[in-house]
Parts: C-alpha cells; structure tokens; sequence
C-alpha cells in the first residue's frame, strides 16, 4: 500500500486486483441497501469507485483503510446518484413519467439517503472519528473488528463511538415538533 501512496499507478491496479472481490462485495452491499430498482448495478459502482479513487488524492496506509476509502467513494457516488433521481423527480429533463409504488419508495429512500449524508457532514464537522466509524458501519457494511482495523482503533472504541454516531444522527434526523 506504501507504493500507492508514494503514486504507483501499477500498484494501485494491483490492490484493485487482489481486493476486487471485497470491493464487489462492499458495492452489493451498499447497493442491497438502497437501490431497489436495481438501476445502479454492482460492477459499475465497483467501477465508478475505481475511477474515483485513481484519479484522486487518496493514500491508503493498509489494505482496511482502503476499503474504507473505497466504501466512502460508493457513498459518494450513490448519493450522486439519488441527487439525479431527485432532479429527475422534480422536472429537470421536464418529461412526464407515470409514477407507480415502487418508484415512490426509491424516491422516499434517495431523500432519506440524502438526510442522512447531509447530517453525516454536520456529524464531520464536530466529529471526524464518529462520522468515518458510521461510514464504515453503516454504508460499507464493516462489523466491529472491521471497522476498527480500517480506522486503526480497538474494537471497544468503535462500539463507544457507534453508539455516539447513532445518537447524534438520529437527533440531527429527527423532526423537531
């Protein structure tokens, strides 16, 4: 991994190769979750995240924080995504689609997604360790040991810091009364 941060391109496209079926399973993951229409498919979120990650300035330090890199990028990408959804949604293209209940709950679940990546920013600014363990957990789909290898911390601060993660998101996604 050293040489992928001192900007080996054939490096890089060795990790890939050795962790691509980590990568796919970390795409299905997140796709399972959230895309029910199955407009977004694995391989091209494994793809989008691979193009994402070359061309940017991320040096991985091991082969878990690589992963969490790489679960991040997902993220991004699907977010990008349920951003288009909504556009879409709201007239941008202005051609008139019939709705039917499944597109609905894709467009419940693209808004909830988007409330969660806004108030997972809010959570950044106060807390950068309790928003990269929420990632890791919540959007890669890392259990503990996972998560705190990614993160390079012990398993019992990633259980503490979830459970602080968890409380602050649901308060920031709670609706005030």
């Amino acid at each position: 991994m050293s040489a992928i941060g001192d900007g080996d391109a054939a490096a890089y496209d060795d990790a890939v190769s050795l962790l691509y079926d980590e990568l796919h399973k970390l795409a299905h993951i997140q796709l399972a979750k959230r895309d029910t229409d199955n407009a977004l498919q694995t391989t091209a979120l494994v793809n989008e995240a691979y193009l994402k990650l070359k061309h940017g300035a991320y040096k991985p330090v091991d082969r878990g924080h690589f992963l969490a890199i790489a679960a991040t990028a997902m993220r991004h990408i699907i977010i990008d995504y349920a951003k288009s959804r909504l556009a879409a949604k709201r007239g941008a293209g202005a051609v008139h689609i019939e709705l039917d209940a499944n597109t609905g709950q894709i467009d419940a679940e693209a808004e909830q997604l988007l409330q969660i990546n806004d108030a997972l920013s809010r959570l950044r600014e106060k807390h950068e360790r309790l928003a990269r363990i929420f990632e890791c957990k919540f959007f890669a789909g890392f259990d503990d040991d996972e998560t705190a290898k990614a993160i390079n911390l012990s398993k019992r601060t990633v259980q503490r810091d979830w459970i602080k993660a968890r409380a602050f998101l649901q308060e920031e996604l709670t609706p005030s009364s």
